[in-house]
């Protein structure tokens, strides 16, 4: 026996029933027809929309339809005419107030016993709320995440204000904090500079939103918030003032206004005062941070200055760079003096943290350098490991009358001279002085140059020992790179070795030409690893090998060969990098082999600029048994041939790709003499400043 279902009804309780059910509908349940005209409405469009029955019914569908969606209802008709449905299409609608909500719609084509379309069903759900939250619950890990990376208080401050802007919509912004009995406002945004000079500080005991929200670490919603500051101009229609709590105390509150009147529903307030406790953690953490910092400063300062000292290798450059660091951390003023090698003291560098006060602090500091030798300067460098702390109380200025009304122009209320002296010597002396009426040097202080000086007479010690045997290295390396270069017909060489920079050292750079009986030219550029007089040794043995090499009439990869076993045989073998190339000048081809060298340059009478890459081989004295092969192209009559080393095309602010672009372009405009073009591309790469040494070697044909 078949059971009866309880939807198995007659016609007329069906179509009751299913009218119950649109009756009850939460969701919005319309009709149209083919024209857009609204037909039914039931009590969920009411409740959705606003809209009663009478006040829609018969009405284009467009009236719900927000002004940048016009033309959206058309399509969706066009669809449904076509015979197909639209399902859950979200969009923006709008209420009878004005409001603009998101719905999902569905929509469906209503047909007539023939199949004819009529129109259409609508069922629409508000989904506002769900967006809603998504969208807040998006700011909120927004707000989190930018926090998250904001480690001092100013990051934070900068980050909190920028999101309350951006991510809130708000029009203005200002955000305070506690500042011992103040509020001090840390930054502002949306107002004039005026309104902000205004607002820049005021007391924590103030009638005022931010101060109140600070004492009472409690919220302030709009309708709730007086007047800031008193300010002339109105207040914004409405604000709202966070209070920043960490650790059970205010650290400041944050003002977000808005030109326009608005209310704040739960969920928008749960974000915002959610967001303004992630920006009081990360505030807190920031400035429990920034007092760790500051606690930490004078050994930061020690060992910033430690790296200093252990990295530069000129003298003065190493002077230069303590005291600018010097009036970073620990002084408003800083002079340094080295003792020449004649015995005289000599201003090494000056600083000053305002940069227009450099020029007096310079005057003042040669006129310490000339006071007699019972004088500050001159009684560090006699006395030795002893530091002068000089206060206002003390006569310090009794032996320097031309320097007394330098020194009150610059305010040196406190003044130390640390000696700088390694293994029992006088080297110079470095004077630090506080500009600030309430700081006075101390004991701590004392301390730490007393060490700053032991550390820095070494480093100047040892910088005087490389700078001398940078000398004896770089009077090596000339003497033993060719005296001269060969002549031969129908050819044109220039050479040239530029030294690295001073306070770096050089190395094994070398180039050389040799011309064989057979009408074959050797050219040769190379560059031996390491640094100094080791690097410029090797250089001395292998040069002239490969010479011989060449003049027994090998070719080049066997030249090239011969000379990585030669290193191998070397007890610490070496890596070096070179360029050789045979010549054929009669039928205008060269073979050559590049080990780990950077391509030579060949320059066509057409002005054309052609790398020569050759095939890849390693560079010799690193792979025992490595074999090298050669490559091959034609050198035509006008051509111009550069060989370099990597000195000339590396550095500490370009890549190997840009440096060699760089080079491409200063050698197709240079001249077409090879001394000419050597000191063209000297002075336009300012080769005498470059990190590493440099050897060139140009070739007209």
């Amino acid at each position: 026996m078949k059971t009866q279902s309880p939807f198995d009804l007659p016609r007329e309780s069906a179509t009751e029933h299913l009218a119950a059910i649109v009756e009850n509908s939460d969701d919005a349940i319309l009709s149209k027809d083919a024209t857009g005209r609204i037909m039914s409405w039931n009590p969920g469009a009411t409740r959705i929309y606003g809209f009663e029955p009478d006040e829609v019914i018969g009405r284009p569908i467009s009236i719900l339809v927000p002004p940048h969606r016009a033309g959206e209802e058309l399509e969706i008709m066009r669809t449904i005419l076509s015979g197909e449905r639209v399902s859950h299409y979200e969009t923006e609608r709008l209420t009878k107030d004005g409001r603009v909500i998101i719905v999902s719609l569905t929509i469906s084509p209503v047909r007539n016993a023939e199949g004819t379309i009529l129109g259409a069903s609508v069922i629409a759900r508000d989904v506002t709320d769900r967006h809603c939250r998504a969208r807040l619950s998006g700011l909120l890990q927004r707000v989190t995440a930018d926090l998250s990376r904001a480690v001092t208080p100013a990051a934070v401050v900068e980050a909190t204000v920028d999101n309350a802007l951006r991510a809130f919509g708000a029009d203005s912004v200002k955000l305070g904090l506690r500042r011992n009995g103040d509020v001090l406002v840390a930054a502002s945004a949306g107002h004039d500079a005026g309104e902000l000079e205004r607002l820049e500080s005021f007391p924590l005991d103030a009638d005022l939103p931010i101060a109140e929200a600070m004492r009472t670490g409690e919220p302030i919603w709009p309708n709730e918030a007086g007047d800031e500051q008193g300010a002339a101009a109105d207040p914004p229609s409405s604000t709202v003032v966070l209070p920043l709590v960490a650790g059970g105390r205010a650290l400041g509150a944050l003002s977000v206004s808005f030109d326009a009147p608005r209310e704040f529903d739960a969920e928008e307030r749960a974000l915002l005062l959610a967001a303004s406790q992630q920006a009081a953690y990360a505030l807190g953490r920031a400035q429990i941070y920034e007092l760790q910092r500051l606690d930490a400063e004078r050994q930061a300062f020690l060992g910033e200055a430690g790296g200093l000292l252990a990295g530069s290798l000129d003298p003065r450059a190493t002077l230069v760079g303590l005291s600018e660091l010097s009036v970073r951390h620990l002084a408003d003023l800083a002079c340094a003096y080295l003792v020449d090698d004649e015995g005289e003291l000599a201003v090494a560098a000056v600083a000053h943290a305002h940069p227009d006060l450099r020029a007096r602090t310079s005057d003042l500091a040669e006129q310490l350098r000339a006071a007699p030798g019972d004088g500050i300067v001159g009684r560090a460098l006699v006395r030795g490991g002893e530091l002068h702390g000089v206060s206002p109380g003390k006569p310090w200025l009794d032996g320097y009358p031309d320097a007394r009304a330098l020194a009150h122009s610059l305010d040196a209320h406190s003044l130390i001279v640390a000696p700088l002296r390694a293994k029992g010597r006088a080297l110079g002396a470095l004077v630090l002085g506080a500009a600030t009426a309430t700081r006075r040097y101390d004991s701590p202080d004392l301390a730490l140059l007393e060490d700053l000086g032991h550390r820095a007479g070494l480093a100047v010690a040892s910088a005087q020992v490389f700078r001398r045997e940078h000398d004896a290295a770089v009077t090596l390396q000339r003497a033993l790179l060719p005296k001269a270069l060969p002549e031969i017909e129908g050819m044109a060489f220039a050479a040239r070795y530029e030294p690295a920079a001073p306070g770096l050292q050089v190395g094994g750079d070398w180039y050389e030409v040799v011309s064989v009986a057979d009408g074959m030219v050797g050219l040769t550029i190379g560059d031996v690893a390491g640094r100094g007089l080791r690097a410029a040794a090797v250089m001395g043995r292998i040069r002239p090998a490969l010479a011989a090499y060449v003049l027994d009439g090998h070719p080049p990869h066997e030249a090239v060969g011969r000379l990585d076993r030669l290193l191998h045989e070397i007890a610490d073998p070496v890596m070096t990098t070179i360029f050789h190339m045979r010549y054929d000048r009669d039928r205008g081809i060269a073979r050559f082999v590049r080990a780990g060298h950077p391509p030579a340059l060949l320059r066509a009478s057409d002005g054309s600029i052609t790398p020569l890459e050759g095939t890849g081989n390693p560079p010799v004295g690193v792979l025992s048994g490595a074999t090298y092969t050669e490559a091959e192209v034609a050198i035509q009559p006008g051509s111009m041939l550069l060989l370099y080393t990597d000195g000339l095309i590396e550095g500490r602010d370009r890549d190997v790709r840009t440096g060699l672009a760089r080079l491409k372009r200063a050698f197709a405009s240079a001249p077409g003499d090879p001394h000419a073009c050597l000191d063209w591309l000297s002075d336009q790469l300012e080769c005498d400043s470059f990190p590493d040494d440099v050897a060139m070697l140009a070739i007209a044909t």
